[in-house]
C-alpha cells in the first residue's frame, strides 16, 4: 500500500455509500483536490474560516454548510452540502443515497 493511500472500508461507510473512507482529520491537503470540490467551493470555504481539507473534516459537511449559509454566500444550494458529504467520504456525490441526504437535512434543521 502506498504511504499516503487510505484503505478502503469493506461494505462502505456509515452513510451506506461504497468505497472511499473517512478523510483523515489531520490532513493539511487543498479543498480543491477532494474529490466533488474545486476553486469555488475552496473559495467558500474559505470565506467562513475553512482553509483545508483538515478543517473541513474537523466540522463536517452540515456544520460547514450551516456556514456558509449562514454567510449568505451567492449561489449555495444544497448540492454543496452532498459536495462536501461526498468529499469526506470519498465518494461521488451523485450516489449518497436519499436516505442519508434526509439525514444531513435534518441534521441541518437541528442547528
Amino acid at each position: 500500500m502506498l504511504a499516503n493511500a487510505r484503505p478502503i472500508p469493506a461494505g462502505g461507510d456509515r452513510s451506506g455509500m461504497p468505497l472511499g473512507g473517512p478523510l483523515p482529520k489531520n490532513g493539511g491537503m487543498r479543498i480543491r483536490d477532494l474529490r466533488n470540490l474545486g476553486p469555488k467551493s475552496e473559495a467558500w470555504l474559505e470565506t467562513v474560516g475553512v482553509h483545508d481539507a483538515g478543517r473541513l473534516a474537523e466540522l463536517g459537511a452540515v456544520e460547514a454548510y450551516r456556514r456558509l449559509r449562514d454567510a449568505a454566500v451567492p449561489g449555495l444550494s444544497l448540492n454543496a452540502l452532498w459536495a462536501m458529504e461526498g468529499a469526506l467520504a470519498d465518494v461521488d456525490w451523485r450516489l449518497i443515497p436519499a436516505e442519508r441526504r434526509q439525514e444531513l437535512v435534518a441534521e441541518l434543521a437541528e442547528g
